[in-house]
């Protein structure tokens, strides 16, 4: 599938250059590196780019442009619309985004409506999606997170290990999405089917 001038998957690699940015970062020998990107493969569809699994995702980070000192735009919470770090000395996985969009026809929004694209914002989903994304990351701990967490600089940088579950909550009582654990497996089934496509080795791989 070509999507903004890039084939997707398995890569990720495109130029396009349009809203707001994603930031990554990558924890190696007690080294910490980052970067950011306005690549729409990434910033509106991250959990696409993470159902590829460890060996694609670490593999995309070591391509990318990553400086030991990120610049100032990693901690600009208003502008970060995604962010993910890996760790790989403690083998953690965080994640985090404002939306899930992926560029497949028809358009998840208008099959699955706002809960799914925005399925952070329901911590009751949260155990469905790490269960389902598990098999591609054996031996990780994968944890959901808003992308404003990440431009935290001082948590990064100087705690990366203590950053753990909960995070920032919205509000003392966060929203439910009221479905049953049965209706979220099959909304992330349909969800996956979109954006991978259901004859990909990514979509086969998951725990649907």
């Amino acid at each position: 599938m070509e999507r903004f001038g890039f084939s997707t998957p398995p890569a990720f690699e495109g130029e396009e250059s349009v809203g707001h940015r994603g930031n990554f970062l990558l924890v190696e020998q007690g080294q910490v590196l980052g970067g950011s990107t306005k690549n729409q493969g990434f910033t509106l569809d991250l959990p696409g780019l993470v159902a590829h699994g460890e060996a694609h995702v670490v593999g995309w980070l070591r391509r990318q442009e990553l400086r030991p000192q990120p610049g100032p735009d990693l901690w600009d919470e208003i502008f970060t619309e995604a962010a993910l770090l890996a760790n790989l000395d403690r083998r953690e996985l965080i994640l985090g985004f404002w939306q899930w969009l992926p560029a497949s026809p028809p358009l998840l929004p208008d099959v699955l409506g706002c809960m799914f694209t925005e399925f952070v914002n329901y911590p009751d989903m949260w155990g469905v999606f790490v269960d389902i994304m598990q098999p591609l990351w054996p031996g990780w701990q994968i944890t959901l997170a808003l992308p404003a967490e990440f431009a935290v600089q001082e948590c990064i940088l100087t705690c990366i290990a203590a950053l753990k579950p909960p995070l920032i909550q919205d509000a003392a009582r966060p929203p439910r999405s009221f479905l049953s654990e049965t209706q979220k497996r099959l909304g992330f089934r349909l969800a996956f089917s979109l954006a991978l496509g259901e004859r990909s080795e990514a979509f086969r791989r998951l725990n649907l």
